[in-house]
């Protein structure tokens, strides 16, 4: 099973990316609503690039909790809890 101190670490990465890109996209629809189209694009790019840091996260977690496991994972389910294909 993955180390707690390490799934921790990579679980708050992840929630800090979260919030960033919902932030972001919160800021997107303000500018939306005020006119502000340059504002938009600015807001609606870093929404993106902060949801592309959010999925390699959780794609690292998984790999990670994989490589640390005996094949039940967190859930005894498999990594994140999905079924291994027998």
């Amino acid at each position: 099973m993955i180390p707690d101190a390490l799934y921790a670490s990579l679980n708050g990465l992840r929630g800090e990316y979260r919030k960033r890109m919902n932030d972001a996209s919160d800021a997107a629809v303000s500018a939306s609503g005020d006119g502000e189209m340059d504002k938009v694009s600015l807001f609606s790019t870093e929404s993106e690039r902060m949801r592309e840091a959010f999925n390699a996260l959780n794609r690292a977690i998984r790999l990670v909790e994989e490589a640390f496991s005996d094949g039940e994972g967190l859930s005894g389910n498999g990594a994140l809890g999905r079924s291994k294909a027998p």
